[in-house]
């Protein structure tokens, strides 16, 4: 009788645990020594361990850039918390080509300007364009003169709006998903629609590549 009970608990642990909702880290990076405001970049990407940090420096050497950690299993809901009332387009790289399994999530104010931290290679531009597209262009310099221009991943608006499922395993986001929602949490989850709608495909490092390569010390 104890054997069997003890065999039935050990069924219902390994259970819980291969049911459980995986954990997800989020960095939010800001200029100047507070994290305060609207970040400049948010990032998302699974994690198997988390410590969350209230605001800390970044890894430069100089007081221009201050990080928050957020530990979730609801990544995508902490991003949008951290624009608060901002503009923000997300761009959600999937590990899948039915984008159900994330492999890394970035998140920048939907502003039109420049953004980046002073000791960072890139920076970017990203916009919510009248048509309903959206578009994040990345820079090798602050600046961000033409001549600067490394590479642009953008989405249309029917991809942008209904979260599908790009060719490239993409899937996108933005502020404009909670002002068409009215309180509906149905445009807020990180569960995107399959298209693979044809798209031209961006020359040099994907953005993931781009991430690991150019921005991770």
């Amino acid at each position: 009788m104890l054997r069997r009970m003890l065999v039935t608990a050990l069924a219902a642990q390994t259970f819980q645990i291969s049911y459980a909702a995986p954990l997800y880290k989020i960095s939010a990076s800001y200029l100047g020594d507070q994290c305060d405001g609207t970040p400049y970049a948010v990032y998302a990407s699974s994690a198997t361990d988390c410590t969350a940090t209230t605001c800390s420096a970044g890894s430069s050497n100089i007081n221009a850039d201050m990080k928050t950690i957020d530990c979730s299993t609801d990544y995508m809901q902490v991003m949008r918390d951290k624009f608060g009332d901002s503009p923000y387009l997300i761009e959600q790289m999937n590990a899948d080509e039915k984008c159900k399994k994330l492999s890394m999530a970035f998140g920048y104010p939907a502003s039109g300007n420049c953004v980046g931290a002073y000791d960072k290679s890139y920076y970017v531009i990203a916009s919510l364009n009248m048509n309903g597209s959206a578009s994040v262009k990345f820079y090798n310099q602050r600046s961000c003169l033409t001549s600067d221009w490394y590479k642009t991943d953008s989405v249309d608006q029917t991809a942008l709006e209904g979260h599908l499922c790009t060719e490239k395993a993409y899937s996108w986001y933005s502020s404009n998903d909670i002002e068409s929602s009215s309180g509906s949490s149905e445009s807020t989850d990180g569960d995107p629609q399959e298209d693979f709608r044809d798209e031209p495909r961006d020359e040099g490092l994907s953005t993931v590549d781009f991430f690991y390569d150019r921005i991770l010390p």
